[in-house]
């Protein structure tokens, strides 16, 4: 699993930790019971694995609602009682991890549709990346092996590790049951667990709006009706996504998203932040369309960037699959594309290069449950 965040390129192949664990609902069904609705998240079944709805303040502590919680630090980001979405991801001295948040219109988080004959389905998802500052992201440090890891080391191929206590953040040294794991790159898996939170609260946010993630794949193209580049001489350039000329601040790929009278560009009067481009490249992205992949032409550091291609024309994929697994049981590969609006840290806005896409590609094992 992985993902590419922002037209800069520094954020691009960042790997998503395994073990997240969420469920859905069946909505409703059609009359053969074959293509169902899907909605949520709900509770996970202890059967199925640890209990992901959290306190965004401390996510040691499970919960029922907010007022389970203690109080928030920063006034702008309050308490909430959340369902999450897997691990943190630490980018420097910032710990970022995903919460599944509810629609402006009171609807689902997470709403889909999914065929139980051939394990084709799709996913819309509305979400946080919520981003704490400190020394550890969510690190589980283990020291044995042999113990039950809630199903994490069964499905990631990996040793069940025991003896385990928090590595930094608000519970440094005490027990820590592990719920993730991240080998990218490295000859031994670090583990995580929503037992070691950061010892300071959520300080920003990054909303994000995955209208398609599908296990048929998503095909995006960089035409004339995508929003105007906005900056410093490449105004007459289109870019990958920009932001809708009204409020609240949203993102968007063209006028069609914004509605009414608003249009897709460089946002609301009074917008600041970073002005977007298709890349970051000095001269050109050099894209490669088998494996959908590209680095800036040019040699030296230069191509070592990695990029998205800004040519009029150019097609960005993102690949899915579906195969199936045993009884009720599918092995699948989700995929989508989608742009995300600024958020509240302009740090993390300028290092990844957002206004901006965002591509994600997500495997994931499909259990029907009854």
């Amino acid at each position: 699993s992985k993902m590419d965040v922002g037209w800069r390129g520094t954020g691009h192949g960042l790997p998503f930790p395994d073990g997240a664990v969420f469920a859905l609902r069946v909505a409703e069904c059609d009359s053969s019971c074959e293509t169902c609705t899907l909605e949520g998240p709900v509770p996970v079944p202890p059967e199925f694995g640890y209990n992901n709805r959290r306190c965004t303040t401390d996510t040691s502590m499970v919960c029922e609602s907010d007022d389970d919680c203690p109080a928030a630090e920063n006034v702008a980001l309050p308490k909430k009682c959340s369902y999450l979405l897997g691990l943190g991801l630490a980018f420097g001295p910032t710990c970022s991890f995903i919460e599944m948040a509810p629609r402006a219109d009171g609807k689902p988080a997470v709403q889909g549709v999914i065929d139980f004959r051939t394990g084709d389905h799709g996913l819309s998802v509305n979400a946080r990346i919520l981003q704490a500052f400190g020394e550890s992201c969510f690190e589980c440090e283990t020291t044995e092996s042999g113990a039950d890891d809630g199903g994490v080391g069964e499905d990631a191929g990996m040793d069940d590790p025991t003896g385990s206590v928090c590595r930094g953040g608000l519970r440094q040294g005490e027990s820590c049951e592990v719920h993730g794991a991240l080998a990218f790159g490295q000859a031994e898996p670090s583990f995580f667990s929503y037992d070691c939170p950061t010892a300071g609260d959520p300080s920003s946010e990054l909303k994000v709006l995955l209208a398609e993630i599908v296990t048929q794949g998503v095909e995006w193209t960089l035409d004339q009706y995508r929003p105007f580049c906005t900056a410093e001489g490449r105004g007459s350039e289109r870019c990958w996504c920009g932001l809708c000329s009204d409020e609240p601040l949203r993102a968007c790929i063209s006028d069609r998203e914004c509605g009414g009278q608003a249009t897709c560009g460089a946002g609301p009067p009074g917008t600041t932040g970073i002005a977007t481009q298709p890349n970051a490249c000095e001269n050109w992205c050099e894209w490669n369309t088998s494996v959908q992949q590209g680095f800036c032409a040019g040699g030296g550091a230069e191509s070592e960037k990695r990029c998205f291609p800004g040519a009029l024309g150019s097609v960005i994929r993102a690949e899915g699959s579906v195969e199936h697994a045993g009884p009720g049981r599918f092995r699948a590969s989700i995929a989508g594309i989608g742009c995300l609006a600024q958020g509240t840290d302009g740090a993390i806005n300028a290092a990844f290069g957002i206004p901006g896409p965002l591509r994600v590609s997500v495997n994931v094992d499909v259990i029907a449950a009854q």
